[in-house]
């Protein structure tokens, strides 16, 4: 209870940060995504030596890991694109899958809308991004704004279960004890 209202705050900060700088936060990402994608390259690199590793499926991966990760750091801007459209992919998932949870819960869980409400934003987002998918010139504003809108979305509702789940819990627990 207490990590998922961390996590809700973790990941509305988050949002916010990408609201005020949408452009910045977009490339941001990409970049330190790529960073973690070298440095996980170098480490499996490092191990193979120490292992002393001979197949080449064991160097493959490493080598993949530092190539993509190279072009994400060269190349952020062009990898925004495939990005964009890999986002595109997960708020179509994420909102059928939103969409599902909420209609089974919904005799068991009063505020099973809020899951629905997840559902049309995750699919308003997905529309927007569709839209500017064409134009990479102003894809990662659009895919910063994005982001922070579904982060935000996202921070709220885990904050809202958290505390919901800890009220719950606070009371279940009196009732047992008393």
């Amino acid at each position: 209870m207490n990590l998922l209202i961390v996590w809700g705050l973790i990941i509305l900060v988050l949002g916010i940060a990408a609201l005020v700088a949408p452009y910045y936060f977009a490339v941001g990402s990409v970049v330190l995504l790529g960073s973690l994608l070298v440095a996980a390259g170098l480490f499996w690199l490092l191990f193979n030596l120490s292992a002393r590793q001979r197949g080449a499926g064991a160097w493959l991966k490493p080598f993949i890991l530092i190539v993509v990760g190279l072009v994400m750091l060269f190349f952020p801007e062009h990898t925004l694109v495939v990005l964009a459209a890999l986002l595109l992919v997960y708020l179509l998932v994420d909102a059928f899958a939103s969409l599902y949870l909420a209609l089974e819960l919904r005799p068991m869980l009063s505020s099973w809308f809020l899951m629905v409400l997840n559902a049309l934003v995750d699919l308003v987002l997905a529309a927007v991004l569709l839209l500017y998918l064409p134009r990479p010139e102003d894809l990662a504003r659009i895919l910063g704004l994005l982001v922070g809108v579904s982060l935000v979305v996202d921070g709220l509702l885990a904050l809202w279960f958290g505390w919901r789940l800890k009220r719950y819990y606070e009371k279940y627990k009196r009732l047992i004890e008393g």
